[in-house]
């Protein structure tokens, strides 16, 4: 009796533990997971938040991890349509840095949002997306780890910004069609993405950017797995 008293309370336990760890890793899970919906809304790109009715964040505030762990008061959000996946961003910033300089390189050095979409968890095969706030788009392809094409044309992507009395918007659009035939969007409706901000204090230094972002990675990189999330889109 006493042997088999102990047999059950042992494989009770070893249950309890396995449900628990479940119970964990679902609950990390979500927080690194987003749900994009269905809109009626007809949206144009044009750098404004007008016809965006009233569509609820999927993100509210990105963290800067390297800078005190602060909170922003970005919002961000993701919806679509039978055509277009949609992104638009709301941006506090009261010391907008845009450089000048009409080569789409010059991005890196202004204040910026920016999306990354990778078409498994191991980023070894993305699209990156860095829009400053005169609408200005850096778009390139990528391979881990920092294997960069910026010849590449990222003609599927529409964008436009607009400034504002405390910061600026930044909207775009990318096809479904074309995430869906180039890997990007599975048949499940879910993609890898990362979300994130670049807040420039200094014109043409590089090193004066805060890095801001949705999911916190494991060290100061955004080209890195532990930097992405999951996204579906759902009705």
């Amino acid at each position: 009796m006493h042997k088999n008293l102990f047999y059950i309370i042992a494989v009770v336990f070893a249950c309890s533990m396995l449900i628990g760890c479940d119970s964990s890793s679902t609950e990390n899970d979500k927080g690194n997971y987003l749900e994009a919906k269905r809109t009626k809304l007809d949206i144009t790109i044009d750098g404004k938040a007008d016809d965006w009715g009233k569509t609820t964040p999927i993100v509210e505030g990105l963290l800067a991890p390297w800078n005190g762990r602060v909170k922003d008061n970005t919002k961000i959000y993701i919806c679509h349509d039978k055509q277009n996946l949609y992104f638009l961003y709301t941006v506090d910033d009261d010391t907008p840095v845009c450089d000048e300089e009409p080569s789409e390189m010059s991005v890196v050095y202004s204040d910026r949002v920016e999306f990354f979409i990778s078409k498994d968890a191991e980023m070894t095969d993305y699209v990156c997306a860095e829009i400053d706030p005169t609408g200005k788009a850096l778009g390139y392809t990528a391979k881990y780890h920092r294997q960069f094409e910026y010849d590449w044309d990222f003609d599927a992507l529409t964008s436009a910004a607009t400034t504002t009395s405390t910061g600026y918007i930044v909207e775009a659009a990318l096809p479904l069609k074309w995430l869906r035939d180039d890997g990007y969007l599975n048949s499940d409706n879910e993609m890898y993405i990362g979300l994130y901000r670049g807040d420039a204090t200094e014109p043409r230094n590089i090193s004066s950017i805060r890095w801001i972002t949705w999911v916190e990675p494991e060290k100061l990189d955004f080209h890195i797995p532990s930097s992405l999330g999951r996204m579906k889109l759902v009705r």
